[in-house]
């Protein structure tokens, strides 16, 4: 996802692949917000800390690093970050983009159905008046990408978004060799029915 950026942010940069869950993020915001920050982290009880350099804020925040796959190991700092500037900058791309992917199974970006689906910023930067996001999202057997990329679409509407990778899940019947000796080797090592 792409987008001119006129806010007030002088950068934001966070993530290390599109397939990891960000483990840290961190912006310079323009103007004294230290106050309002820290009230921010200790209410969310987030890892991180700022500093006022001039007359600028610097912003960081520490997240738990996983894969996009199970968003429920990890701790996305990118998302950490972009709550507390909606909470103290009225920015409606920052807005638009926390909106979109605060919840890890697609519910911002209406695309969620249970936990089947994730959806993980897991890099954003911007500087110098642009945006540039990647995202991953997996995405269950007859769910298609155009399908969730129109969706975006619609929920990014300050974005260019594109799809420059794709890889379709499979589908493959219970009954399929393969299959079954997946998981007997399941069960014969958590003594579990699977």
């Amino acid at each position: 996802c792409r987008s001119a950026y006129f806010g007030s942010l002088i950068y934001l940069k966070g993530g290390v692949q599109p397939n990891v869950i960000s483990p840290y993020a961190e912006c310079e915001i323009k103007g004294n917000y230290v106050s309002l920050v820290l009230e921010k982290i200790s209410e969310y009880n987030y890892d991180g800390c700022c500093r006022l350099e001039g007359e600028n804020t610097f912003i960081s925040i520490n997240g738990k690093a996983g894969h996009a796959s199970r968003p429920e190991h990890g701790e996305n700092a990118s998302i950490y970050l972009l709550r507390i500037l909606n909470d103290i900058v009225d920015d409606r791309y920052l807005k638009e983009i926390y909106d979109t992917f605060y919840d890890a199974y697609g519910k911002g970006a209406d695309i969620s159905d249970g936990d089947r689906l994730t959806l993980n910023l897991g890099i954003i930067n911007i500087a110098d008046g642009s945006t540039e996001m990647f995202i991953d999202c997996r995405y269950p057997y007859g769910t298609g990408s155009d399908y969730l990329s129109e969706k975006l679409k619609i929920k990014l509407k300050d974005f260019t978004v594109e799809l420059p990778y794709d890889d379709e899940p499979t589908y493959v019947e219970d009954s399929d060799p393969y299959v079954k000796a997946l998981k007997k080797a399941y069960e014969d090592v958590t003594h579990e029915e699977c």
